[in-house]
């Protein structure tokens, strides 16, 4: 097959654009010609993208000290700076980008007073004669801590709450500074704060569970949102959606509910339109995930045993709990999912089609036990 002198042309093109001029002296990123210069220096450009996102490049002389083989020793290195910055860790994960190891994280801090956070994503690029720091800043736009006020509420997060002294490691929070009362030491919710990947950092972390990723969908303009949006696309790297638990929606019970969905459709109207039926899915998907945080969730363990074929040891366990407490209460189930249980009870249902039962139960549990606290 010969290719044409002109696409051959489109192709260096296109490759150029995926490398971000990384071997050269040139610091550039996808659609930089049309953001706003800031600052510019021998080895830094500073640009706005728009009001609240911030890009920034620098060129580093010498080796970098992040870790580019193991993530722990990474974690541990971006705590360190994250504590330093008077913020804490957000994420941070070794990701393959055209064939190189690069460091990418996500801290989280109070700049200049701000009436909310800054988060700051960086990607870590070694290159021949030094490395390269791609950085994203995103600033709190518009009503803050609508995220937090949202999600607290639905999460429950402050039931049963109880207070806990403030660590003096803790990194300080949007607004007036915490002031003792009475003489006693600053108070905090106790669990409020934690680090995503090991508790025993917990006392100089700012990660909450309003920060994971699952909900990014529900808040798509908050400045979190917008940094896992737009710096993977900038840096062309795919990123899983991460977990504090080590958990990732599963696209194999995703494509199943959609499935099942669609078959339980066909019955009932003479055409199905996939297209509708995947967004309606994934709008319910949500709607469930923000009452069961689990919902559709699984280790990567747990996903590849199902791709196997094979069943979960607790799938059994909790569909058999689920269904007792619904029935206990006689809740009525939708269609779909009644549907599937009496095809369960006929033994007539694979290994994945019985987990997501399992989650579908669950997730009816959950919201039913949250309507009988009420």
């Amino acid at each position: 097959m010969q290719v044409s002198q002109a696409t051959w042309l489109v192709l260096l093109s296109l490759l150029a654009t995926n490398l971000l001029a990384e071997d050269s002296t040139e610091r550039t990123l996808p659609g930089s010609e049309n953001w706003k210069v800031l600052k510019t220096t021998d080895n830094q450009t500073v640009w706005l993208e728009r009001p609240g996102s911030y890009f920034i490049v620098t060129d580093h002389e010498g080796k970098t000290d992040y870790p580019l083989e193991n993530v722990e020793k990474l974690r541990a290195r971006v705590r360190k700076q994250a504590a330093a910055e008077k913020g804490g860790l957000i994420e941070a994960r070794l990701v393959k980008r055209n064939g190189t190891n690069v460091a990418y994280f996500i801290t989280k801090d109070v700049y200049n007073n701000l009436n909310g956070y800054r988060y700051v994503g960086r990607c870590i690029v070694p290159l021949e004669n030094g490395y390269r720091e791609i950085r994203m800043d995103t600033l709190p736009t518009g009503t803050t801590g609508m995220r937090e006020a949202v999600l607290s509420a639905r999460l429950n997060l402050f039931a049963d709450m109880e207070m806990e002294p403030v660590p003096t490691e803790a990194p300080p929070t949007p607004g007036s500074p915490i002031k003792a009362r009475n003489g006693k030491h600053p108070e905090r919710i106790k669990g409020l704060f934690f680090d995503p990947y090991d508790r025993q950092f917990d006392a100089a972390a700012n990660y909450s569970k309003t920060d994971s990723a699952e909900y990014d969908p529900m808040f798509p303009t908050h400045q979190l949102s917008r940094l896992r949006s737009r710096f993977p696309q900038i840096l062309g790297i795919q990123l899983e959606a991460e977990r504090v638990d080590g958990k990732i929606e599963s696209k194999l019970l995703k494509q199943t509910m959609i499935d099942v969905t669609a078959d339980f459709m066909k019955d009932r109207v003479a055409s199905v339109e996939m297209a509708k039926v995947r967004r309606s899915v994934e709008k319910g998907i949500l709607a469930l995930r923000s009452s069961d945080n689990d919902f559709l969730m699984l280790s990567a363990t747990d996903e590849e045993r199902l791709q196997a074929g094979n069943s979960l040891e607790s799938t059994e366990k909790r569909l058999l709990e689920a269904k007792a407490f619904l029935a206990e209460y006689e809740i009525t189930l939708p269609a779909p999912t009644k549907r599937l249980l009496d095809q369960h009870e006929a033994g007539k249902l694979t290994a994945v089609t019985k987990e997501l039962l399992a989650h579908l139960l669950n997730a009816q549990a959950v919201q039913a036990r949250a309507a009988i606290r009420k």
